[in-house]
């Protein structure tokens, strides 16, 4: 089956949260939208026609997560794909991959703890754990050559102090969109595992791997390591499902998934998963592999064209290609302008709505994050109305 990336398909009027909040958000109208992570391309079929099977049924009671279809669906996505085993009991139903790192800060560190984190990065990231009472300990990224690469020295710093009790990574990164190899993350893994510090890893962007790069879980690595891993899982960055508030946590460590669950059903009284979200996963890991492929070779065109277009019509923008999600990481230092400036200036002028890096952390400075999951022709009118703007400066 052949899905059509570049259908032009209008959300106006859905409520869409990247497109009807445009003008509440950015303090403008008629502005391109790219500052969301989600897609403008339409579900795969198989998720649809399951959705409306459903639907016909016309009753939506309280749906029980993780029965055996259903975990069955993420343990054989799981191991086709990636080689990673999972055991059914090991899958936590979440409803998004934010809330499973705020409950595991809540249960396993405490107030005043440190946490590390490695900006520039998801600004939720940051919100999740200053907002919880706790420190950020920053394990900033290097840009060497074009590529992001980790500070191994201070991370092993920033995990030996006793204040240093649990890590969040982004495997793969968002923004920077680095793939980290098995070397990396078992680096990482290791050094949590020597120091007692809990291991978080947000691997949603993990299916979304460009130019033949492999999404590494970090659990596979080794039994210890998993045991001292907490993963975030799902469906809806990869296959445009995020409307349906479904995650899962992978937690392999009995005593820890045992107090994760407590506080899931007991204090948090989630013990219904979204009906039709079960659908649309189950149908997105059984019978949409098909669709993921095809979006991966689109977004590798959307990447090359914006590589071609800063070349050819505003060279000052600089571009290198991600190795795995659909952001593209625009280098625009070379302005010399400060957030406001570019923010502005792609606002009000280009009416553009993308923000500027500094909202992921040090190191953000100078970039722009750049949502490509939409089709060509609306990446070309957003990067023409940059080029036409930016090229007076």
């Amino acid at each position: 089956m052949i899905h059509d990336f570049d259908e032009e398909i209008n959300r106006y009027g859905t409520d869409s949260t990247q497109w009807d909040l445009l003008a509440y958000k950015f303090g403008e109208s008629g502005l391109l939208p790219f500052w969301m992570a989600d897609m403008d391309f339409r579900c795969a079929q198989p998720i649809i026609d399951a959705l409306k099977k459903r639907v016909d049924h016309g009753i939506f009671g309280y749906t029980k997560p993780c029965t055996e279809s259903y975990v069955n669906a993420v343990i054989n996505w799981y191991s086709r794909r990636y080689g990673w085993d999972i055991e059914p009991d090991w899958i936590v139903y979440v409803p998004n991959a934010m809330l499973i790192a705020k409950i595991a800060l809540d249960l396993f560190t405490l107030p005043g703890d440190k946490v590390i984190i490695q900006s520039p990065v998801y600004n939720l990231f940051e919100r999740v754990v200053v907002r919880n009472g706790r420190y950020i300990a920053n394990n900033q990224l290097k840009l060497v050559d074009g590529r992001y690469e980790i500070d191994f020295d201070q991370l092993e710093e920033l995990a030996k102090d006793p204040l240093t009790r649990a890590m969040i990574l982004c495997n793969p990164h968002n923004p920077v969109g680095r793939m980290w190899s098995r070397e990396e993350l078992r680096k990482i893994a290791n050094i949590c595992l020597e120091n007692d510090v809990l291991l978080i890893s947000d691997e949603i962007h993990g299916d979304l791997g460009l130019w033949g790069k492999r999404y590494t879980p970090v659990a596979s690595l080794s039994k210890e390591i998993a045991d001292n891993t907490i993963v975030c899982t799902a469906p809806t960055k990869t296959f445009n499902i995020s409307g349906f508030f479904i995650a899962n946590a992978i937690i392999p460590n009995d005593d820890l998934r045992w107090r994760f669950e407590e506080e899931i059903k007991k204090k948090m009284c989630i013990h219904s998963a979204p009906v039709l979200a079960v659908e649309a996963m189950k149908a997105a890991y059984n019978e949409s592999e098909y669709w993921l492929e095809q979006l991966i070779k689109y977004i590798e065109g959307n990447m090359n064209f914006i590589e071609s277009f800063f070349k050819e019509n505003l060279p000052k923008v600089k571009f290198n290609k991600p190795e795995a999600t659909y952001f593209a990481w625009l280098d625009f230092r070379d302005f010399n302008m400060s957030r406001h400036e570019i923010e502005s200036l792609l606002w009000h002028k280009a009416k553009v709505a993308a923000y500027e890096g500094t909202i992921f952390g040090p190191g953000g400075e100078g970039f722009v994050r750049f949502v490509t999951a939409c089709p060509r022709k609306k990446i070309e009118k957003g990067l023409r109305r940059i080029a036409e703007v930016f090229k007076e400066y």
